[in-house]
């Protein structure tokens, strides 16, 4: 965000992401008029409605919860690069995780694995497998490994993955044999 020169597609992934964050954290200060606190939780909720409804988490939602979630929207044909992008926006990993999981066809400990390595290619090459676009495997990389945006793993030329197809495969190969 504070970098000196921000590639377009990164602002727009970033853009995605964490306007809605720091609206969260704003509805959150105990400092505030409590009148002021219900305008800005008024237009999160707005800002969130206009992304799809999608079921939003909990912070105590265990892994089988997301899990059951993510499959639900998938059964429904609901699991889309919007759903995903909603999750990580509302700041909700376990459930981003759980989506992309699902998407992916893998379990659940191998993007948790991705995330705990802070794996750009894992992350990507998960994302690619899920069928999503780049623009989901960027805001990926930031949420669930926590990259800086120097860290992100931006797209190819024309938004298309950075990654040869067999690299791909062989990340995914490596996060299924060591985390699931």
């Amino acid at each position: 965000m504070h970098r000196p020169a921000l590639p377009a597609r990164a602002a727009r992934a970033l853009s995605e992401f964490v306007a809605t964050d720091l609206l969260r954290a704003l509805t959150e200060r105990t400092d505030l008029d409590p009148k002021v606190t219900r305008e800005i939780s008024q237009n999160l909720e707005k800002a969130l409605s206009k992304r799809g409804n999608f079921p939003i988490s909990t912070p105590d939602m265990t892994s089988a919860q997301a899990l059951s979630a993510a499959r639900a929207l998938a059964e429904e044909k609901r699991l889309t690069e919007d759903a995903i992008l909603g999750a990580v926006q509302r700041g909700e990993a376990r459930f981003t995780a759980a989506l992309l999981a699902v998407a992916a066809d893998v379990s659940l400990t191998v993007v948790d694995r991705a995330g705990s390595l802070r794996s750009a290619k894992g992350l990507v090459s998960l994302v690619w497998k899920a069928g999503f676009s780049m623009r989901v495997a960027a805001a990926i990389q930031a949420s669930l490994a926590r990259l800086p945006p120097a860290a992100v793993l931006p797209a190819g030329p024309g938004g298309s993955f950075p990654l040869a197809v067999d690299e791909m495969r062989w990340q995914v190969d490596f996060l299924a044999r060591a985390g699931g």
